[in-house]
């Protein structure tokens, strides 16, 4: 019996995930049963296909059908089809092209038909999977490919080992899953979202929050080029703090990371503690952000881009690799950023930054090492603060007409510098063809100072008595890992062992001094005189510690020649956190549980579902005035850590040069908010969702990106429970994002355009005040060609075409609430050539 599936609407979606079979409670029970169900059908079950040996798998032949098209996706696809896994530096294959493969062929023959006349060989890694390199000039000229020995699909020993790019090259095949290393997207229990760095260069993104504008599930709080980026993962709010470096936390600047030394910007969506660890601000309930950096490749690159952003912003970027020694074993690579002091869309704002960002590494055939060296430093004129509205006798204003906002309301005297130095080393060490061992170690250093005028504002767009602040911040970061993996099998059963320990250390001290009274209006900025900064203390005292650890254990079973997997885990967590300013101290621990099924009856159709917990360390309580308009009565204080679980179902197709994915998933955790003038843990929220996303080259010379998310947020045992069953303020109903490229008949010439859309958010926990929904359009082009014999690309594009003026979000960090305003039209434009 078949049935026909029903279109599920957005007002439907609610009454749908309550009283449906998927309801929280049934939907937890029906994972259970499916993985009992799985795990006792096992011995029951015959395979559809012989497992194969190693040496038979080489010269075995079977049918394949590989499109003619770019090598990158010919190459993704061959591997799909053949069961293999293959990894390469995405510069090997940059701008070369394949025939094709039709027919029936041995892997080795395959390999050579695709790669032939591109210069490229195949190679087999001591891990057992496939990468390419460069082929001598002899060859060139000559010779044949060697006899290559398939390996059986593993867990990737090399964390630094990337997955290969999707069709269309926008997205990879998949990214780092937490210790569970890298994996396919199709073989993942989970949903993720790998951007390339490509992407990120034609998308001229600055910092990482222009890079997941492309996401319909993530959404960044603050305007581009503001103090600060602050994201939203399924409607939870996500740190910028909270962006892991390869896979440790707190490496990275904490208030906004630069893009271009990232090698993909990887997002795992749902609740992440379990798969990374505690998330150190509080954040990764919703998922979690992790950043790839650039290293060496095979082929040499020294690449040199010219930048400008309106108004009069100019900045260049220099990116230079080298691979040297035997084998090419020794990397460098090296990117390095300046933007001038221009003036942004933003009247009289204005943004200095620098970048430096060194990478080395070694590749052995049993050893790997890397070491990351960074400085990274932000000034910023006069960036717009989240706006916040007055409390008159417990009645807040009328939210502000963005429409009628013409220009910058921060004075021109305000400013935000910062500058961080980071570093991360990471080591691996493969005993034998079975067990690696690994090891991590990361630090990082941060200076800050903001001065500051949050605007509180009254219904006619009036902010008085408002006080301006000089905040002054340090902190001090260290991050370990250590862990071993072993690939072993257990009669029908493969397993894929983690165990691994991590301890996160952080130390900060703030020093806040409240300056004197602004007056002004939102719509009609005054000019206001800058406060006198002399004899204003400047020692910085120790504010808070916190020490987070934990050792976790995961197994990934896979059965029926990889048709079916399961991923049972679990992770002991401990939080200690001292806040020496209201003396609170928490020393916790708990153990968060992981289980998830994948069924993949074909490589083009896969089923999943996963239940996660995750610990959290708690909120920092907002200072200012971040309790309904008002000052917090405790203000600077700390919240008890709390857990948060997750349920998710869903399915991934695969058409080989096109692919989607939809799920279901439900998310629970305690929430802050303020009662009155204090701030505390005042109830729970409960998400409930439907992601939808779509990625790759559905036609010929065209390639999409993007999604839906639909998504029913609801406030349950509020205190006295008088929010019971309002939306939980910050978050959209529905959220939609789609970017769209395509090469034109012109050789060379591309043309983008993306929309992205969010409705409306409500901006208090009574659900008395809210922002309307908003629409951006942007358009684009790049032109490849080149220049006295060197390859040129030259890019420009247009954010918020229409220029329209809007408040982009509710949400907040540590609970708190604040109107941000949406970026102006902004011109970029960009030159990058190779030599």
């Amino acid at each position: 019996m078949s049935h026909q599936p029903q279109k599920l609407s957005a007002s439907a979606f609610s009454s749908f995930t309550t009283s449906s079979p998927f309801s929280a409670s049934r939907l937890k029970h029906a994972l259970q049963q499916a993985s009992l169900a799985a795990a006792i059908s096992v011995p029951l079950l015959q395979p559809v296909w012989a497992a194969e040996t190693l040496a038979d798998a080489s010269l075995s032949q079977h049918h394949y059908q590989v499109s003619a098209g770019p090598l990158e996706a010919a190459l993704t696809e061959f591997a799909k089809q053949a069961g293999i896994l293959l990894s390469f530096e995405p510069e090997l294959v940059a701008g070369k092209r394949s025939a094709g493969l039709s027919g029936s062929h041995s892997v080795n023959q395959g390999f050579e038909k695709l790669l032939k006349g591109s210069g490229l060989d195949v190679v087999v890694n001591s891990n057992g999977n496939f990468g390419l390199k460069k082929l001598p000039e002899s060859a060139l000229h000559g010779g044949s490919l060697p006899e290559v020995m398939v390996a059986a699909q593993r867990q990737t020993a090399s964390i630094d080992t990337l997955m290969p790019s999707y069709s269309g090259g926008q997205v990879a095949t998949g990214g780092r899953v937490g210790l569970l290393g890298n994996r396919d997207f199709m073989d993942t229990p989970f949903n993720i979202s790998a951007y390339t760095s490509s992407m990120i260069q034609n998308r001229q993104a600055a910092t990482i929050a222009d890079v997941i504008d492309n996401d319909p599930s993530v959404r960044n709080g603050n305007p581009r080029g503001g103090r600060f980026d602050q994201f939203s993962i399924r409607g939870v709010t996500f740190m910028n703090s909270d962006v892991a470096f390869n896979g440790l936390f707190g490496i990275l600047p904490t208030y906004a990371v630069a893009a271009e030394s990232a090698e993909r910007v990887e997002v795992l969506k749902g609740a992440s503690g379990m798969l990374n660890g505690m998330v150190p601000s509080g954040g990764g309930a919703g998922g979690m952000i992790n950043i790839v950096p650039k290293r060496a490749g095979d082929k040499d690159i020294t690449q040199f881009t010219v930048s400008h952003a309106s108004e009069s912003q100019f900045g260049g970027h220099m990116d230079a690799g080298r691979r040297f020694g035997p084998d090419n074993a020794f990397g460098i690579r090296f990117n390095g950023v300046y933007q001038d002091p221009g003036e942004l869309a933003f009247d009289h704002q204005s943004r200095e930054s620098a970048l430096g960002a060194l990478a080395l590494d070694f590749r052995g055939e049993a050893l790997r090492l890397s070491l990351d060296v960074g400085h990274q430093k932000r000034n910023i004129n006069a960036p717009p603060e989240r706006v916040t509205l007055a409390n008159t006798a417990g009645v807040l204003a009328q939210v502000p007409d963005a429409k009628r906002i013409d220009n910058n309301y921060e004075p021109s005297w305000t400013y935000t510098n910062t500058q961080d130095n980071y570093s991360a080393a990471r080591g691996e060490y493969d005993l034998n063809s079975q067990w690696t061992v690994f090891a991590a170690a990361g630090a990082r250093q941060g200076e800050y100072e903001f001065l500051r005028v949050n605007p509180v504002v009254l219904s006619n767009g009036n902010f008085s008595n408002v006080r301006g602040r000089l905040f002054s911040r340090y902190e001090r970061v260290r991050s370990l890992e250590v862990g071993v993996r072993a690939n072993l099998e257990t009669g029908p059963v493969k397993h894929a062992l983690t165990l691994t320990g991590n301890r996160y250390r952080m130390e900060y001290g703030n020093l806040d001094h409240r300056l004197g009274l602004v007056n002004s209006n939102i719509y009609a900025p005054a000019q206001v005189l800058s406060p006198n900064l002399n004899g204003l203390a400047d020692d910085i005292s120790k504010t808070n510690t916190s020490d987070l650890g934990s050792i976790a254990l995961v197994d990934n079973l896979t059965m029926l020649d990889g048709k079916l997997q399961l991923v049972l885990g679990a992770r002991s967590q401990h939080v200690n956190s001292h806040n020496f300013e209201d003396v609170t101290r928490y020393n916790e621990k708990t153990l968060t549980p992981l289980a998830a099924f994948l069924i993949r009856p074909n490589r083009q159709v896969s089923v999943f579902g996963s239940y996660i917990e995750s610990l959290r360390q708690g909120d920092v309580i907002p200072t200012g005035t971040g309790c309904n308009g008002l000052e917090c009565a405790n203000a600077g204080g700390l919240l008890a850590p709390v857990k948060s679980k997750q349920l998710e179902i869903g399915t991934k197709l695969d058409f080989g040069s096109f692919a989607t994915s939809i799920s279901l998933f439900q998310l629970e955790q305690p929430t802050a908010y303020a009662v009155g003038q204090v701030f505390g843990i005042n109830g729970k929220q409960r998400n409930r969702g439907l992601e939808l996303n779509v990625f790759g080259e559905p036609w010929t010379h065209h390639r999409v990106l993007g999604g839906l998310m639909l998504l029913d947020t609801e406030m349950v045992k509020s205190a006295g429970g008088i929010n019971d069953g309002n939306r939980i303020f910050g978050t959209s109903r529905a959220n939609f994002n789609l970017n769209w490229e395509w090469d034109t008949p012109m050789e060379g010439l591309t043309l983008t355009a993306r929309s992205i859309y969010s409705s409306s958010q409500y901006y208090d926990a009574a659900n008395t005040r809210k922002i309307p929904a908003w629409t951006r359009f942007d358009i684009g082009a790049r032109y490849a060609t080149t220049a006295h014999g060197q390859p040129l690309t030259l890019r420009a594009s247009v954010e918020n075409l229409f220029d329209r003026q809007y408040w982009s979000s509710t949400a907040a960090a540590s609970g708190s609430m604040g109107l941000s305003i949406g970026t102006p039209r902004m011109l970029l434009m960009s030159a990058t050539v190779d030599f």
